[in-house]
């Protein structure tokens, strides 16, 4: 590997070598020579032999694999990823996700255009894989044209630590490139990068947040999420089913629940994970002041929004069981008295602010789209049609369709795709 790498990818992975195979594709299909990926294996003995024939089949020269040498946690394995990476920038996507073809060229020019910048993040396109919860046949989320942004970090990283804005506005190393010399400021102040964190993803945008004036979002995406049946979030979200089973048990995270008075019946929501990280956070950086009754207040709502608690006899058992750990009981009790006055103000609130743009769905099935390497394919040639203007003249999703099926139609020989 070259010196003076200018990006590198981290793809952290365990026991998901059917998903990795796709998320490789994307990344060393790009027309780019000054790169490195580093594959972080936290594998089980025999799925590890699956992952070592995979890196071997690629035999790619941008391509590094690193086995833990022994099993690690989610944030011990980003940790591991981390110390292999040596390009100037840093990202790290899932191994369920992916990146659109030939754009590091394009933020190479962006940022010897613009010089100096902290923090390169995108609008991203969002693949639901067949068998993912919400979308179960699959789905592909496009975002409409977004204009460069330039956004105050510290404005945000209150909003997300008020419950006023949803985390993945932040300028997380998931998904966006972080300057190295940042991170590596970062592990001199707190010893690490990803400290003791429940979630790697939320963590790091906080901490990142707080150590930079701006960060920049770009008009043109070069990240696909990707979402499948094997990823974190979607485990979280079966609630009914005894799957959600590994995340949960890997993070052990049952003594902070003590630690910071929060019931175990809401262990498993996004919302309380959100509030065991913001808490770590400030436990860091005590000097960024936070207003502790607000936070409550609108983590709680988030409780109610997102758990599906609907009736007022429930709610109010809810709030009972925050009460008797201790929190904030005159608070508890405000609340408690706003659902017996309206029960629909719990439900009517929304704490879901988001600085980028909403997203065109459409059934990427219909076209013959079955991996996230061939929605990074039609991605790529999406953007590269300008395709992204079109929202500026028309919003019908129907107008976009009939582009999206003309391009199609000229490159159904070249990407085999069904229209």
């Amino acid at each position: 590997m070259k010196n003076n790498i200018l990006f590198s990818i981290c793809v952290p992975t365990r026991n998901r070598a059917i998903t990795l195979k796709y998320c490789i594709q994307t990344l060393i299909e790009q027309d780019f020579s000054n790169y490195e990926i580093i594959v972080s294996d936290n594998s089980d003995s025999l799925e590890r032999l699956k992952v070592r024939k995979l890196i071997d089949e690629f035999n790619n020269q941008y391509l590094s694999y690193h086995e833990t040498p022994t099993f690690y946690s989610m944030r011990e394995n980003f940790e591991f990823a981390l110390s292999k990476a040596q390009g100037k920038y840093i990202l790290f996507l899932g191994d369920d996700d992916g990146f659109v073809l030939n754009s590091l060229g394009y933020l190479e020019n962006y940022l010897q255009e613009n010089g100096d910048i902290d923090v390169l993040k995108c609008p991203s396109i969002i693949y639901h894989w067949q068998g993912s919860i919400n979308f179960p046949n699959s789905n592909l989320m496009f975002p409409k044209s977004n204009p460069i942004l330039h956004v105050d970090a510290k404005s945000i990283l209150k909003k997300v630590l008020h419950f006023e804005m949803a985390y993945f506005n932040l300028p997380m190393i998931y998904y966006s490139f972080v300057k190295k010399d940042l991170i590596d400021k970062v592990v001199e102040q707190n010893g690490s990068f990803f400290g003791s964190c429940i979630s790697v993803d939320i963590f790091s945008g906080l901490v990142i947040a707080k150590n930079i004036k701006q960060f920049t979002i770009i008009d043109k995406p070069f990240t696909i999420a990707g979402i499948s049946k094997y990823s974190n979030g979607e485990r979280l979200m079966k609630k009914k089913e005894k799957e959600n089973t590994e995340f949960i048990k890997s993070q052990n995270y049952k003594s902070e629940l003590i630690k910071y008075k929060i019931p175990f019946s809401v262990q498993n929501e996004l919302a309380t994970l959100i509030l065991i990280d913001n808490y770590k956070f400030q436990e860091l950086y005590q000097d960024f002041v936070v207003d502790k009754k607000k936070q409550i207040f609108n983590y709680l709502i988030n409780i109610f929004i997102h758990s599906g608690i609907t009736s007022e006899k429930n709610k109010l058992v809810k709030l009972d069981e925050f009460k008797q750990n201790g929190i904030n009981p005159e608070l508890i009790d405000q609340i408690k008295n706003m659902i017996k006055k309206d029960n629909s103000i719990m439900t009517n609130y929304s704490s879901i602010n988001n600085l980028i743009t909403q997203h065109y769905n459409f059934n990427p099935l219909v076209h013959n789209i079955k991996n996230i390497h061939e929605a990074s394919l039609l991605s790529e040639i999406i953007l590269s049609n300008s395709i992204l203007s079109y929202n500026k003249t028309e919003k019908n999703i129907n107008y976009f369709n009939s582009f999206l099926l003309a391009i199609l139609k000229k490159i159904q020989s070249k990407l085999n795709f069904s229209i």
